[in-house]
């Protein structure tokens, strides 16, 4: 992406920042909405921009050595071509890469974002992260009920209701 809007150094290109500003914005309101009319509604955030933005801006701090090039591609940050021209490169040690190419990130990095997202503290996932939404066992009672494509009903039932019947 930085190669592809000109943009150098540790910085992201701000119209696509905003974008997901809006989008985080909108996605706040709507989950408010959610909880009001369906009480019980259970979910979680996961803040992928600020733990991405973190490794970005402090790699070392994360275990990686690199942020700002790709481990594989052309170009200024091995920002395209990635095993499509006879001219890309390759790192050593994906591990010590954020992005593998212009559009993934590493393994390493992978690896952190399912532990974050598994046990990450509530700076991270909000209002609880995905082992304590699991430990919930919350399960469909009677399903969902769709009218143009818009949830009208849900009963949810635990693991502890479903042995009492």
């Amino acid at each position: 992406m930085k190669q592809s809007y000109n943009v150098t150094g540790y910085y992201c290109y701000e119209l696509l920042q905003t974008f997901a500003t809006l989008h985080n914005n909108a996605l706040s309101t709507m989950i408010t909405e959610l909880e009001r009319k369906f009480p019980g509604f259970t979910y979680l955030i996961y803040d992928f921009f600020t733990t991405l933005n973190d490794r970005i801006q402090d790699p070392t701090k994360y275990g990686f050595k690199e942020s700002n090039l790709a481990c594989c591609g052309t170009g200024t940050n091995r920002g395209s071509g990635c095993g499509r021209t006879s001219t890309y490169e390759l790192c050593s040690d994906p591990n010590e890469y954020v992005y593998f190419d212009c559009g993934h990130t590493t393994e390493h990095y992978n690896s952190q974002l399912g532990e974050l997202l598994w046990n990450g503290t509530s700076n991270v996932t909000w209002p609880l992260n995905m082992k304590k939404l699991y430990e919930l066992e919350i399960y469909p009672a009677d399903g969902c009920h769709f009218i143009d494509d818009k949830v009208i009903a849900s009963s949810l039932i635990s693991n502890r209701d479903i042995a009492s019947y």
